[in-house]
């Protein structure tokens, strides 16, 4: 594969990248959607963060938030972080 054959399968791998990113749901997700989504309660998501398992959400003044993107992670057991 000479050079122009490799840059221009990087580029058509970035802009695939781009578009994908520009799809991604990225709205917030409060403590209790993310607790029903996962069938648990309010507190057991709170202790499961205490555990380390699960990030400490985002702060928006008092508000408390994680992006779907993570919330969709989580749900579906894909990050190294989720231990149970």
């Amino acid at each position: 594969m000479d050079n122009t054959e490799l840059l221009k399968t990087i580029l058509s791998k970035v802009e695939g990248l781009e578009k994908a990113l520009a799809h991604k749901d990225e709205r917030r997700v409060g403590v209790r959607e993310f607790a029903e989504r996962l069938n648990i309660s309010s507190p057991t998501l709170y202790a499961r963060i205490n555990e380390g398992l699960i990030e400490k959400p985002l702060k928006d003044g008092k508000l408390s938030y994680w992006l779907n993107s993570y919330v969709n992670l989580i749900v579906v057991g894909r990050t190294g972080n989720l231990k149970y």
